[in-house]
């Protein structure tokens, strides 16, 4: 039995990876695609119902929106990547098969005319030539496809890493007095401005490929933000990659496949296929909302304002579930009559340093939770038809996905047979006059 040859170096051993290294590409790329797929679809579902469950008004929930949005750009990348890798690698598969018949392209055989002969002859490359060029671009792409992923992976910590230090920002306005709480205000505005300014800089100089660092006047005040935001973003993790690429691949082609994507995905929201041209993209109350009810609402998604049971009705009694919406804080609190809730909102912790550590259930006590119903109560307006109903409110958690709101059971005993809608609004001021606008209107059958 013939004993194996020690690797002489690291050089030899990784010499021999990379000439076998397409079956681990392949095998990656097809396992990766496999599992970005379920991925994507994961994330975009969750991503809707995050907007659906919260809203987008507030500054947190847009961010954490943005967060989630860069994650599912930068798997679909990393997926429409590996699907050309794997085409280009599967064509290059099938070029070593032809290889095996055939070395050579015998045009002569084919006893073409000028100026065909001739033309072929010269531009026609040999196989070899062919294959070797698409191993070049196939590995290229490979490691390309990472390396947007990763960048996207940057975006995202260094989104994240100003979001920390923003949370940390505003737990310190509480200790500057009241006569000068805009201190904090205009602190905090500066450092966003600073920082986005910055990180803007070293995105621009990363898919220019290193435009500032080429530059001697501004390369010595630059290279602090390089390094910081490298280590922010962890960028130092993949820079091998990255220069290895820019400087054995075309930088030019490069560039291009860099603002290719980053123009795709700045076009995307404005572009659709659509012939549905009797079918309106904004209803307005002409469609009927799955979202409204809860036998026809998919059970991975949030509902968005209200729902009942379902289209058909039976019975005396209508449940009707409405989602508390945290955003509207501020407009329910003016309903509450002077009230104020226990909660102040935010981080609440169960550890208490008092004559010792305790820890507990981060619970807080309500001092009156029926006055809590009755601002909600208050906010919100049911009507049956055009006519105001008030129901019994109770706090309720739905079952799906145990989202937070009030339950109130309506009367409609005296409706006839037919269809009826049920109609929500909310209080809020117009002018200074308190008015009410609709929230939503839900179509049943009794």
């Amino acid at each position: 039995m013939e004993e194996q040859r020690p690797v002489s170096s690291v050089s030899e051993w990784l010499d021999g990876l990379q000439r076998d290294s397409w079956n681990l590409e392949l095998l990656i790329s097809g396992f990766s695609i496999f599992l970005l797929i379920g991925l994507i679809d994961k994330l975009v579902s969750y991503f809707g119902n995050i907007w659906a469950a919260t809203g987008h008004i507030q500054s947190t929930v847009m961010m954490l929106n943005f967060l989630l949005a860069v994650v599912t750009l930068g798997a679909i990348t990393l997926t429409i990547n590996l699907v050309l890798h794997m085409l280009l690698r599967g064509f290059w598969i099938g070029g070593i098969g032809l290889r095996s018949v055939s070395k050579e392209i015998p045009l002569e055989k084919l006893r073409y005319a000028e100026p065909f002969a001739s033309r072929l002859s010269e531009r026609v490359p040999s196989l070899d030539k062919v294959l070797q060029r698409i191993d070049r671009i196939c590995s290229g792409i490979f490691a390309f496809a990472f390396l947007i992923a990763l960048m996207f992976f940057s975006l995202f910590s260094v989104i994240l890493v100003m979001v920390g230090c923003l949370f940390f920002l505003t737990q310190l306005i509480p200790l500057f007095p009241e006569k000068v709480n805009f201190i904090p205000g205009i602190f905090i505005g500066g450092f966003i401005l600073v920082w986005l300014s910055l990180s803007a800089l070293y995105f621009a100089d990363t898919i220019t490929l290193g435009l500032l660092k080429r530059k001697r006047w501004i390369a010595r005040w630059y290279y602090p933000v390089y390094q910081f935001f490298g280590l922010v973003s962890f960028a130092y993790v993949y820079r091998s990659i990255y220069y290895h690429l820019i400087t054995n691949y075309s930088r030019r082609k490069i560039q291009l496949a860099l603002f290719a994507y980053l123009f795709g995905f700045m076009a995307i929201p404005f572009i659709k296929y659509d012939y549905f041209i009797f079918f309106p993209d904004t209803p307005k109350g002409t469609e009927m909302e799955t979202n409204y009810y809860d036998a026809l609402r998919p059970e991975d998604t949030f509902i968005q304002v209200a729902s009942i049971p379902d289209r058909m009705v039976e019975g005396d009694f209508l449940p009707v579930f409405i989602r508390y919406n945290v955003n509207e804080n501020d407009r329910i609190a003016a309903q509450c009559n002077g009230y104020t809730p226990s909660k102040k909102g935010g981080l609440v912790s169960g550890i208490r340093i008092k004559n010792g550590i305790r820890i507990s259930d981060p619970k807080i006590s309500e001092k009156d939770p029926d006055a809590l119903l009755g601002c909600l109560r208050n906010y919100y307006a049911v009507y049956v038809d055009s006519t105001r109903t008030v129901p019994d409110f109770y706090f309720y958690r739905h079952p799906q996905h145990h989202q937070r709101g009030i339950l109130g059971m309506v009367g409609i005993a005296s409706l006839p047979p037919g269809k009826h809608t049920l109609r929500l609004t909310r209080k809020v001021k117009t002018k200074g006059k308190p008015a009410e606008e609709d929230v939503a209107e839900i179509p049943f059958w009794r």
